[in-house]
């Protein structure tokens, strides 16, 4: 319960979508974009354009945590993961970080599926909720906590297939 005193937990219970104060940091909500490595750098490691896009998507959330970055050739663990041990590489990010920031958002337990599982963790004392597996198929998944729409599943052989299919092709709920 970090970040949390005895008075705030003895009045109205969180909300998914209440800000949060995370150090020097004031999110806009709860909602933590879980780390998912999904191997679509450039050969050298450079971020991309569609990994920039890809970014920007799930941006409303309350903090993005990015993939596993290489910190040097030899803490490569796949091909296709983005580094950031060279000029180019910590170049190539910049396009990434410029795209979220267009949007009110700051890169860097349980991953719930569904609204009432994540408020329930937050009755339960959590301070922030990470979300993996269902940002994939929902880039715009704080909106659709938000107004409780349905949630896309993402398609898993698309998971580490490289190319856009199944990393931007997702779209926004569509009433």
């Amino acid at each position: 319960m970090v970040g949390r005193s005895v008075e705030d937990m003895t009045t109205t219970p969180a909300t998914l979508v209440d800000s949060y104060q995370l150090g020097p940091l004031r999110l806009p909500n709860r909602i933590v974009m879980s780390p998912m490595t999904r191997v679509r750098s450039g050969p050298e490691g450079l971020a991309t354009v569609s990994m920039a896009a890809y970014y920007a998507q799930r941006a409303s959330a309350g903090l993005l945590i990015s993939e596993g970055i290489q910190p040097s050739l030899l803490g490569q663990s796949n091909p296709l993961t983005p580094g950031l041990f060279t000029d180019a590489q910590s170049e190539s990010w910049r396009q990434v970080t410029g795209a979220v920031h267009v949007n009110p958002s700051h890169p860097a337990s349980p991953a719930p599926t569904s609204r009432k599982t994540a408020e329930h963790f937050l009755s339960l004392g959590a301070d922030l909720i990470s979300f993996g597996r269902v940002f994939l198929a929902n880039p715009d998944l704080v909106e659709r906590l938000r107004a409780d729409l349905p949630l896309d599943e993402a398609d898993e052989a698309t998971y580490y297939a490289g190319g856009d299919t199944g990393y931007l092709t997702y779209t926004a709920y569509r009433r």
